[in-house]
């Protein structure tokens, strides 16, 4: 009668002694060791429950690869489990099952980086293809959440290509968000990606300036930082990078003393790639507050003292930028070295763009004619306004349009910014 217990007594020693007990982390090796041993020692019962235990928790995790190595395994014991398995035909109906999706999830991963590598180089005839290829092989939406994921994630980078509207990226995001928020495993995995997507997502929202949806992001952003161990270093610098966004970008800039710390705080202890993020925002938020010094000293950390940018905003979008700063500080002699320099440098670069010509063609036609600058602004404005690529490359950097709207009707930029924002938004921008 006391044979059960003197199993069970004998299972967990042998689990101990493995020392299984003792590793808190998911191991699936070790976890694939100990059924193993559990039936090799004749504790079948025992050894049943775990495969059962295991399979439940891939099953949730949709790791298709760790179920086929389960599922082999459950089939070499199959003699051995027959009392348990009462039909050894399903073990093989789940197999195809997760071969079906494994074989979707490599195909998915081919078009992403296909996409990607499109991406890096504008190519939008090569997009076009790859997305008629995808949609007509993959016209269903997949019922596997990390399929879902990436036939988002596709799309999201190919709208991305072909600077659709931005609606349609928010709502691909969103999707993904909602995706990640409902399968808390699938942030535990890659938590930096979680909160890339969030930051990306943010970061459009603010330049479409919905502000009240930015807003919400941020706060669950801010839910969700340090839940997860890894890349906390990262998960915070995202979030200072969102606040010091919106608060540039909105120009509610009230308060923002302890903000400017915290991100000058990790970027005297991160790493280049975050360091160049920082820098800019910093400076952009320097710039709402008016202090110009302070912003051209950031810009200029940003410009000469960061290796080559990994991310937007890239070189070709510092300089004209830079110019315009010094512009509106009325630091009007150094425009004329700056302007030549800027130039120099993008032209040797190969990152003289549409948009980088006409904003140095602006300031040089202001040193020439500095008393009808309002005719100039018109002029700019125009060529702006007709001009996709120009508008595309400050998009969310900087609002180049309500700038020269600003010139145009002699308002300050800072309050025609505030215009756009409503007073219960303020207050939520002004508390984050």
């Amino acid at each position: 009668k006391y044979y059960y217990k003197i199993k069970h007594l004998l299972y967990r020693t042998i689990l101990k002694a493995l020392n299984f007990y003792e590793d808190k982390k998911y191991d699936f090796q070790a976890k694939l060791k100990e059924i193993e041993t559990l039936l090799n020692k004749g504790l079948v019962e025992e050894g049943f429950s775990e495969i059962q235990k295991q399979k439940e928790t891939l099953k949730k995790q949709e790791e298709f690869e760790k179920l086929l190595i389960i599922l082999r395994l459950e089939h070499s014991y199959y003699p051995l489990l027959n009392f348990y398995i009462p039909h050894k035909h399903t073990m093989f109906d789940e197999a195809q099952e997760y071969l079906k999706a494994l074989q979707t999830k490599w195909k998915y991963k081919e078009y992403y980086n296909s996409i990607y590598e499109a991406y890096k180089t504008n190519d939008v005839k090569k997009a076009k293809e790859l997305y008629k290829e995808f949609i007509k092989e993959f016209e269903a939406e997949p019922k596997y959440v990390t399929l879902k994921n990436q036939r988002y994630t596709f799309l999201e980078m190919y709208y991305g290509i072909m600077d659709a509207p931005l609606y349609k990226r928010i709502v691909m995001l969103e999707k993904m968000i909602t995706l990640y928020t409902s399968n808390i495993w699938l942030i535990e995995k890659k938590p930096i990606v979680f909160f890339v997507i969030l930051n990306n997502l943010i970061s459009i929202l603010i330049a479409k300036k919905a502000w009240k949806k930015a807003v919400y992001y941020i706060k669950l952003h801010d839910e969700y930082c340090n839940k997860f161990p890894e890349n906390r270093e990262a998960q915070a610098i995202l979030l200072v990078l969102s606040k010091l966004h919106i608060k540039h970008y909105s120009g509610v800039v009230d308060n923002t003393d302890k903000l400017l710390e915290e991100a000058v705080k990790y970027y005297n202890c991160t790493n280049v790639s975050w360091k160049h993020l920082l820098s800019f925002h910093i400076a952009m938020l320097y710039f709402a507050r008016k202090n110009y010094t302070k912003s051209l000293e950031w810009l200029n950390i940003n410009i000469y003292n960061s290796d080559s940018p990994k991310f937007v905003p890239t070189l070709a979008r510092l300089l004209p930028i830079k110019l315009i700063i010094i512009y509106e500080a009325g630091f009007l002699d150094l425009l004329p070295y700056t302007l030549r320099s800027a130039y120099r440098t993008l032209k040797a670069k190969g990152h003289l763009l549409e948009s980088e010509k006409l904003t140095m063609e602006l300031v040089k036609n202001i040193l020439k004619n500095s008393k009808d600058t309002k005719r100039l602004f018109i002029d700019f404005y125009q060529k702006i306004a007709n001009n996709k690529s120009v508008r595309q490359t400050y998009r969310g950097l900087f609002d180049i349009e309500l700038w020269l709207e600003s010139k145009i009707a002699g308002n300050d930029f800072d309050e025609m910014r505030l215009r756009d924002v409503d007073e219960s938004v303020y207050h939520e921008i002004l508390e984050l």
